[in-house]
């Protein structure tokens, strides 16, 4: 049986925290998240962010960014987060591989996605963008481009959805071959608000 103190030092949580993100420049082993110094992936700037704030702001400096450190993020929100590119022909997201770009998942607060273009970020018949029941996301000026879900081509939402100035262009998935093709909504499928 051990009797003791255990002393801990947590650092008091910022208001708000504001990273970048650079596939060109960044680094996940050396960065720390600023201008000077950025991360490489998107994953890297989310998780730094969610232990010192939550209501984090990830700047997607110009590039392509795709890997499963770029994709296949699991968002929640239960803290603000704004993911935020150069321009929709400066950021790209991209991995026909990935099994989605991001879930947002349930919470009280908000995902916002601006100013990038998401082209093809995800395998056949998934979706790009999944927001889960009780999730509320944002979108604004961002380009869709080939998305392949059954359940919306671009974007498959049971959640709360506002989509301000973007484009979507060439979604829903088809394939002649195997007679299949996009169930629900060829860029969006919306089951909720």
């Amino acid at each position: 049986r051990l009797n003791g103190t255990v002393r801990t030092n947590i650092t008091s949580a910022l208001d708000s925290i504001e990273l970048y993100v650079s596939d060109l420049n960044g680094s996940d082993e050396n960065g720390n998240g600023s201008t000077d110094n950025p991360f490489k992936s998107i994953s890297k700037a989310l998780s730094q962010g969610y232990k010192i704030s939550t209501n984090i702001t990830v700047h997607v400096l110009e590039g392509t960014y795709s890997g499963n450190l770029n994709t296949n993020l699991r968002i929640p929100t239960t803290v603000d987060v704004l993911l935020a590119g150069e321009g929709v022909n400066k950021t790209i997201i991209t991995d026909s591989t990935a099994d989605y770009f991001i879930t947002a998942l349930a919470g009280n607060s908000k995902l916002t996605l601006s100013n990038m273009t998401v082209n093809r970020a995800a395998r056949d018949t998934q979706s790009a963008i999944y927001v889960e029941e009780g999730a509320n996301v944002e979108i604004d000026n961002v380009a869709f481009i080939g998305g392949q879900g059954n359940y919306g081509g671009a974007i498959n939402s049971l959640g709360n959805l506002l989509i301000n100035n973007s484009y979507f262009f060439d979604n829903g998935y088809f394939d002649i071959s195997k007679r299949a093709n996009a169930y629900y909504g060829g860029a969006i499928y919306n089951d909720e608000s």
